[in-house]
């Protein structure tokens, strides 16, 4: 079982959770301040405030770990590869607007061989070619289960996916989804910061201009 510590460090009272294991999971807080006041855990992150409900209720926050942990050994029963579960991490993340969650799978995806390319292009994944038609089945049905659209579009889309996923396939892509929703909701709603990181690339001064001004 693959550990992503770097991405998964928690603090405070969920630290017993191993969150590291769970690839679904988006506690990416290391470092972040952890402001205690009587009504909780509380993070003061922009205008206002927020609860981190991780932290304020832990026995569930495990509950909903374990639901992840779950899900993942599902994927991995169906045959979903690794990548292919992270691209549905993140597109889920880039639809909700989850930056701590974005900041966690793509990371992943990268590291589990993921192109940056197609990660780049992943808004736009209908348009750019750069997917294989399982892989275009499970992102629309990781979208449909996100957006909930009209129930025909639905129906649509499921057919679509089953043109190329097995049943358990199917499962397994929307019970990512689901997950992935959940904890896009848990930081949304928590205001989670993403920790900063340093630049890897060294940014290139400025030209200055040596030349002297007539006179």
């Amino acid at each position: 079982m693959e550990q992503h510590r770097e991405e998964m460090v928690m603090t405070g009272p969920v630290s017993a959770v191993d969150a590291s294991a769970d690839w679904m999971a988006a506690p990416a807080r290391a470092g972040a301040p952890d402001r205690q006041q009587p009504g909780g855990a509380v993070n003061a992150v922009g205008d206002g405030a927020r609860v981190w409900i991780d932290k304020q209720d832990p026995q569930t926050y495990r509950a909903l770990t374990e639901t992840a942990r779950s899900v993942r050994e599902a994927a991995r029963a169906a045959g979903l590869e690794r990548t292919l579960v992270e691209l549905v991490c993140v597109r889920v993340s880039q639809i909700n607007g989850c930056a701590v969650c974005l900041h966690v799978h793509v990371r992943a995806a990268l590291r589990q061989g993921e192109t940056a390319q197609r990660v780049a292009v992943l808004p736009a994944w209908r348009d750019s070619g750069l997917f294989t038609d399982r892989e275009r089945a499970a992102l629309t049905l990781a979208e449909s289960v996100t957006t909930l659209p009209h129930s025909r579009v639905q129906d649509q889309d499921y057919a679509e996916a089953a043109e190329h996923l097995t049943a358990a396939e199917i499962s397994a892509v929307a019970w990512a989804a689901i997950v992935m929703n959940a904890f896009n909701r848990l930081s949304i709603v928590s205001r989670h910061p993403v920790p900063p990181q340093p630049a890897t690339v060294p940014r290139t001064p400025p030209v200055q201009n040596t030349q002297k001004g007539s006179a």
